[in-house]
């Protein structure tokens, strides 16, 4: 009995032994794997950690890369606005330079032209009183004295119409003049901004050239002295009558010529309205299309 006792117990505590080591056997691993887990999730955090560093040391170089282009960028882009803008100001200053050229010429001739046609009307003014005793002698002829102060009365009017009228017409040519000149800076602009002006150059000269052969005829009727012819007093309505008529003719021909001046200005102006017309719509045209 008391060795089946005995042989029970040893039995019991193999027993216990072999599921006390069996279970020992399996918790063992079961740390080893915890322990290795942990171990795997610190070294990922560090690999983790690491790939951010790097991530954020990249980023801080593409950063300050990207800086030093955007910067050299608005260097180089700077440096173009002041080189077009140097070219730009010496073009403006050429322009500018050119047109005060052209109006310094023009003052220069519009002087000349005054200086002249005020030793003109000084030597026609002597003319006049110079004919005017002339008239007198002429007069002597004619017994009624109240006869002879209206032929004097009337050939004196007829002078100083002439030169009311030749003065409003050279006055009236120096203002198309002027606008011609006017006309011509334009035109000079916008051929520098790019526009056809091929039609409005003709135009230009056509008109300065009339305005000169203008002025020339009315410098000729401004010189112009008028003579009554007194042989009798038969004739003297006849001849105050026909100096009258021919002062007329040949306003209205001076005129005629200023009226020329005009409408050849006027064409120049027209000109260059429609080429500047025409120019801005080429362009509307384009870029519509480029639009579409």
């Amino acid at each position: 009995m008391r060795h089946y006792v005995f042989i029970s117990t040893l039995l019991f505590s193999l027993s216990f032994t072999s599921s006390a080591l069996a279970q020992n056997t399996q918790e063992r691993p079961r740390a080893q794997i915890k322990e290795r887990r942990i171990e795997t999730r610190e070294n990922m955090r560090e690999e983790r950690n690491a790939l951010q560093k790097e991530r954020q040391q990249l980023q801080r170089k593409r950063n300050e890369a990207a800086t030093e282009v955007r910067e050299e960028i608005k260097e180089q882009r700077q440096e173009v606005r002041n080189k077009a803008s140097e070219a730009s100001e010496e073009v403006k200053q050429t322009i500018k330079d050119q047109r005060d050229a052209v109006k310094k010429t023009h003052q220069e001739a519009r002087d000349a032209l005054r200086e002249t046609l005020a030793k003109e009307r000084a030597q026609h003014q002597e003319s006049v009183e110079q004919k005017k005793t002339e008239l007198k002698d002429r007069l002597k002829v004619i017994k009624d004295e109240r006869k002879k102060e209206i032929v004097e009365r009337v050939a004196n009017n007829i002078n100083q119409l002439n030169e009311r009228s030749t003065n409003h017409l050279l006055n009236v040519l120096e203002h198309l003049d002027d606008i011609l000149a006017k006309v011509r800076s334009r035109s000079e602009k916008a051929k520098q901004n790019g526009r056809n002006v091929s039609e409005v150059t003709p135009a230009i000269d056509a008109a300065s050239s009339t305005i000169v052969l203008a002025q020339e005829a009315v410098r000729a009727q401004a010189a112009k002295v008028y003579n009554i012819s007194v042989e009798d007093e038969a004739t003297l309505r006849n001849v105050v009558g026909a100096a009258r008529q021919q002062l007329e003719n040949d306003i209205k021909a001076a005129r005629g010529e200023v009226r020329e001046a005009r409408d050849r200005v006027h064409s120049a102006f027209e000109a260059l309205r429609n080429a500047i017309s025409q120019s801005e719509n080429t362009e509307e045209t384009k870029d519509d299309d480029a639009n579409n």
